[in-house]
């Protein structure tokens, strides 16, 4: 029996992969050709970068959500942001979409500060249709739904993401083809989500919040420059017994982009008094 679900399992694969080039034209092209641009995607960018992020929320605090509302961390930090992303864009000129096409990705913080070998280790990219709206149990039920169906519905870009990752494919491909690729993928997916996480549990956390000098590290923050066409990019990170996340937007949101982090905070905090 065992060996039967294994072949099944490897004839799924091999499905999915020669389905590859039918489901992106679907999802990237089929499905985009009557679809309204949102606020953010009609912004003009400049390509200079502002920053700021928000303050530390408790990740005893974040415990205590997914104990009462039986949410998982990840959904508490994305039901967060997704009613952040929603009452920001309420403000922006434009239609605000049900669901916002973002570009997810996870990165081992241990990689970035050498801890790890980041060429061995294994990070997660794919394409996130993120459902926006204030935080409610309807909206919890409908972010699960969307992160449950990231493994079969976006199988195909984790194959892409990984051939690159390993093989670097594209450099058989025409350099321009690639960068309007790019061009293209960053406008429908202007919004980049980015988790740094902690892999390595078997490093002591004192030994990473100091310098080589010995002196205590208080905080560090990391920040994702948006590149191309994506006009917002968001961080969630941890530091010591905190969470927080740091908001890197085009400098033509100056003026509103500080809000972003503002009210992420509010809805946690919103989740933890509800």
């Amino acid at each position: 029996m065992l060996p039967l679900k294994g072949a099944l399992a490897v004839l799924d694969i091999i499905h999915d992969i020669l389905i590859i080039p039918r489901r992106i034209y679907e999802d990237l092209v089929e499905n985009r050709i009557n679809k309204e641009f949102h606020a953010l995607q009609n912004v003009s960018l400049c390509g200079r970068k502002v920053l700021t992020w928000s303050e530390k929320i408790s990740l005893n605090d974040v415990e205590k959500i997914c104990v009462h509302r039986k949410m998982t961390p990840n959904e508490v930090l994305l039901c967060a942001a997704s009613a952040a992303l929603y009452t920001y864009m309420e403000k922006l000129n434009g239609p605000v979409p049900d669901n916002l096409d973002a570009c997810a990705r996870y990165i081992g913080k241990d990689d970035l500060i050498g801890n790890t070998n980041y060429v061995k280790n294994i990070t997660g990219f794919s394409f996130l249709n993120l459902p926006l709206g204030p935080y409610s149990k309807e909206q919890v039920a409908k972010i699960r739904i969307a992160c449950n169906g990231l493994r079969p519905n976006r199988f195909i870009y984790y194959i892409i993401y990984m051939a690159q990752r390993k093989l670097n494919v594209f450099k058989l491909v025409p350099h321009c083809f690639t960068k309007l690729l790019f061009r293209y993928l960053s406008k429908q997916y202007n919004v980049s989500i980015t988790k740094f996480a902690d892999v390595d549990s078997s490093i002591s956390h004192s030994e990473i919040c100091k310098t080589i000098w010995g002196d205590k590290i208080k905080n560090i923050i990391f920040f994702v420059p948006p590149q191309s066409n994506i006009s917002v990019s968001i961080a969630f990170q941890r530091y010591g017994k905190h969470i927080f996340i740091s908001v890197m937007t085009d400098s033509v949101l100056r003026d509103t982009y500080n809000r972003i982090p503002s009210l992420w905070v509010e809805c946690v905090k919103q989740m933890l008094r509800a």
